[in-house]
């Protein structure tokens, strides 16, 4: 039971305050302190974000420069609020297949409470990464409510069983259909936490990872406890005083489970935990909400009631003795066992093009030793051959996709990027995987680089294969709903260009727009249309000191042009085909050294 929030909150608040000197002035609006919620409105979500989500940013931000002054910083990163759809953090893709679905997603009923995808997250954005690199702390639904808040309490008991409550016609069944699509987003969002915000309270939810069959929660209502605490309590039972506590409690939690097998737990839940329609379970009526449910008898409530806020000095006093209620020590959470491999460079093309075509290793690749257990010499194969390194890394995603690899936060319009390393030999590479509605895409990238075997580790990263998560009944969850699927494996490419870099290596912008169309023109040699040339598509490799282009999604595979056909007809259509194919192969050569020269500025190109 999750008896211990008022503790958790308290210490992390207390700790909170007591951070700021006296004399510090941050936060003007003192109506802040006892601020409640109010009823829902067209505006509801606008109010929760001016008077809820930017003081508790706010308030965490001037906790960062007040640590920073006294050269003690938790390294918390940023904590940014924000709606999932337009979150530039999600792929792209995913984002224009949900676009296309909302267009003919039917409106919902006003008395309908069935939550389609999360309102907001709360999330991490780490130090030393990009804003595309962030964490989900918690979930944030705002729910419109179709009875008083006296209908949570009755609803949400320990002995709830949410299949059968959930088909009562019961004053209570919005909340059952509330918490039930919740509990999915906890789950899909990767996250242990979530607030659900009505007009009157706030429920705090915790699924914990380690234990999905348990649902702990604590129900919040500012305006009542602030009306029967006592005056200095004010601030901490307040709105923003309980989101602040909760959300640096959440952002500890994920630091410290940090490393704990997320990928695997998830597949696991979805694997174990009943969902709607079981045949075990007697049927739901016709719009229910579909996704996992909770299992039988699997609530917790905390011994929340209304005298609650009477007790609470009691538990003040025991807060110092309570186990597990530090801000670095909280209830139930450890470490867990680290499950992210070394952070192994990139090998390189020769290495793995030595790999793939069965030849010598490469003495420069700064895995070498790995890959032979400490003893490889200039003339040692590769210990391995290709098919037994897909093999292997078959194997070793169906043991875990937590380990050896990585999501690199990375994402076009078709893919997402990792970086994979092969555990038993040291074989270190990119990943471009994608979801199932674009796989077609993927696959057509492969048969591009098959098409371009002879000039991969040059002009063109090396090709090592496919795999097909869905053919060991897994995914890849990158985001809240977004799932990689299908992978296929490449050689690290090399970074975009960089003037500075370039003039450090003494290379002139003529030799990198050459190269650049020596590339293209290598490309068309082989029979494929890039379709396109863009920066991002471009990248200069230091090992070769060339430019390499990747991302032949869009591609397209022309093979040699002949004009062999006996019929004069066919004869004129194949003339006309390869006139329209070699106007694009000019296009897209006059593309590539455009962009080239654009890019790093106004240098004559010589």
């Amino acid at each position: 039971m999750w008896n211990d929030f008022l503790i958790q909150q308290r210490v992390i608040f207390d700790e909170i305050y007591n951070a700021f000197p006296p004399e510090h002035e941050a936060f003007t609006n003192q109506s802040l302190v006892g601020i409640g919620l109010r009823e829902p409105r067209e505006d509801h979500e606008r109010f929760i974000t001016e008077m809820i989500e930017k003081p508790v940013v706010s308030i965490l931000e001037n906790l960062v420069s007040v640590e920073e002054s006294r050269g003690d910083c938790r390294d918390n990163g940023r904590i940014i609020f924000l709606t999932p759809h337009y979150d530039p953090a999600k792929p792209t893709c995913a984002r224009d297949l949900e676009a296309e679905g909302s267009e003919t997603e039917e409106s919902e009923n006003e008395e309908s409470v069935l939550i389609r995808r999360p309102h907001r997250f709360c999330t991490r954005v780490e130090p030393s990464k990009s804003l595309d690199t962030r964490t989900i702390l918690y979930v944030c639904e705002i729910v419109k409510p179709c009875g008083p808040t006296k209908h949570l309490r009755e609803a949400i008991r320990p002995t709830t069983r949410f299949r059968e409550a959930s088909q009562a016609a019961t004053a209570e069944a919005w909340v059952y259909h509330a918490i039930i699509y919740f509990y999915n987003h906890l789950l899909e969002s990767g996250s242990e936490f979530g607030i659900l915000i009505t007009g009157q309270a706030m429920v705090f939810l915790q699924v914990k990872l380690d234990d999905p069959g348990t649902l702990y929660y604590h129900i919040s209502e500012p305006c009542h406890d602030i009306a029967e605490a006592c005056e200095e309590d004010a601030a901490f039972l307040s709105v923003v005083g309980q989101c602040v506590a909760f959300t640096m409690v959440a952002l500890q939690t994920r630091k410290l489970k940090s490393r704990q097998p997320l990928q695997e737990i998830r597949l696991q839940m979805h694997k174990t935990l009943p969902k709607w329609g079981q045949p075990s379970g007697s049927p739901l009526e016709e719009g229910a909400p579909p996704g996992l449910l909770p299992p039988e008898d699997a609530i917790n409530a905390s011994a929340r009631s209304s005298s609650s806020t009477e007790e609470m000095n009691t538990e003040r006093q025991s807060d110092q003795t309570e186990p597990g209620t530090r801000p670095n020590e909280l209830s139930g959470l450890n470490r867990g066992t680290e499950y992210r491999a070394q952070d192994w460079p990139y090998c390189t093309q020769r290495c793995l093009l030595g790999l793939v075509r069965g030849e010598l290793l490469d003495s420069k690749c700064p895995n070498v030793m790995l890959h032979c257990q400490g003893e490889a010499d200039s003339h040692s194969r590769h210990p391995i051959s290709h098919s037994d390194c897909l093999s292997l890394l078959r194997d070793q995603f169906k043991h875990s996709l937590d380990e050896g690899i990585t999501y690199d936060g990375i994402f076009g319009s078709f893919s997402m990027l990792f970086k994979v390393t092969l555990l038993a030999y040291g074989y270190t590479f990119v990943s471009k995987g994608t979801i199932s509605t674009l796989v077609e895409r993927l696959k057509n990238e492969a048969k591009m680089y098959k098409q371009l075997e002879p000039i991969q580790g040059t002009h063109v990263p090396v090709f090592l294969g496919t795999i097909d998560l869905r053919t060991m009944d897994k995914s890849y969850s990158v985001y809240w709903g977004v799932d990689v699927v299908h992978m296929i494996f490449l050689s690290w490419g090399g970074r975009h260009i960089d003037p500075r870099e370039m003039a450090r290596l003494e290379i002139p912008m003529s030799r990198l727009v050459e190269q650049a169309e020596q590339t293209m023109d290598t490309v068309h040699g082989k029979g494929v249309l890039h379709s396109d040339v863009r920066w991002r598509n471009i990248l200069f490799n230091s090992e070769t000191n060339r430019i390499m282009m990747i991302n032949f999604e869009r591609a397209h595979w022309i093979g040699k042009l002949r004009t062999s056909a006996r019929n004069k007809v066919k004869k004129d259509k194949v003339l006309k085909f390869i006139k329209a194919v070699e106007k694009q192969r000019i296009i897209e050569r006059k593309r590539i050294a455009l962009v080239v020269h654009n890019q790093l500025g106004d240098e004559r190109i010589g």
